[in-house]
């Protein structure tokens, strides 16, 4: 569950929750409730939710920087380019008395991390207008112990408002992912021994992983800061459609946040 927390505060900095951008204090420390309302695994048509409280810090120095952006150095940007370190994190992961996965290992929660390329399409900055993002992470399990699942590449074009309307923040995105063999291997494959009658052996190759929408929105009013997030998959044509485990080809996810600010220093 620690793990789990630390790449919470991971999430929170990488974009994907999102904030306003005004003059900060250089550090900031906080604690956040995080909740989903998300399917056991994209195919599955079973839902559940999670919650989730978490400590996170904000670090805003003059070259390096841990935000909502990931962490990033100045060395690696330019006003039309960047490279950072993103992550997503998967606070469900399956539980064990999904049906579909009757009697097969319980999927454990994940994160994801690692570089991506960002590149500012229209605005001024990264924080307003399109952005194409390419991130390349790895995924780590995060249950009885840690482990690596495999990667993910998934470009994405997205489009970001400061203000809709009383200092909310809004980002909305469209994607695809490819995964690995191993990563699609552990969602989507069945190994002779658990195989049935109608669970058939399955080995899940590498290649297209779906496409999906995702829209955010946010606001700081003081010392807190609200946010919420919408998310829809297809993953009809991806690379694991013929699993046994695939129930549906359509996902949704709810994401709601409350943080609050607690400490704040400009040392």
């Amino acid at each position: 569950m620690f793990r789990v927390c630390i790449s919470l505060c991971l999430l929170f900095f990488s974009g994907t929750l999102i904030a306003q951008e005004t003059k900060r204090p250089k550090w900031e420390f906080g604690a956040a409730l995080g909740s989903q309302y998300l399917a056991d695994y994209r195919g599955s048509d079973e839902y559940n939710g999670r919650a989730l409280v978490v400590p996170f810090f904000v670090y805003r120095g003059d070259r390096f920087k841990v935000d909502r952006r990931g962490i990033r150095g100045d060395l690696l940007s330019t006003p039309r380019w960047e490279i950072n370190v993103s992550g997503e994190v998967s606070l469900s992961g399956g539980r064990e008395d999904n049906q579909r996965r009757n009697g097969m290992p319980t999927l454990d929660s994940t994160f994801e991390l690692g570089p991506s390329l960002n590149i500012n399409l229209s605005g001024d900055s990264f924080d307003e207008g399109w952005l194409l993002r390419l991130p390349v992470r790895s995924v780590i399990s995060v249950g009885d112990g840690v482990g690596y699942v495999g990667y993910l590449l998934n470009p994405k074009l997205t489009y970001t408002k400061n203000n809709i309307g009383h200092g909310w923040r809004s980002s909305t995105s469209v994607g695809l992912t490819y995964g690995s063999d191993d990563y699609h291997d552990y969602y989507y494959s069945v190994e002779p021994r658990f195989a049935l009658d109608d669970r058939p052996a399955f080995d899940a190759g590498a290649g297209f992983s779906g496409l999906y929408f995702k829209t955010s929105i946010g606001r700081r009013v003081g010392l807190w800061r609200y946010g919420m997030s919408v998310r829809y998959d297809n993953i009809g044509d991806a690379a694991f459609a013929d699993s046994p485990l695939v129930e549906t080809d359509h996902y949704f996810a709810v994401s709601i946040l409350l943080a609050r600010y607690f400490w704040a220093s400009d040392n």
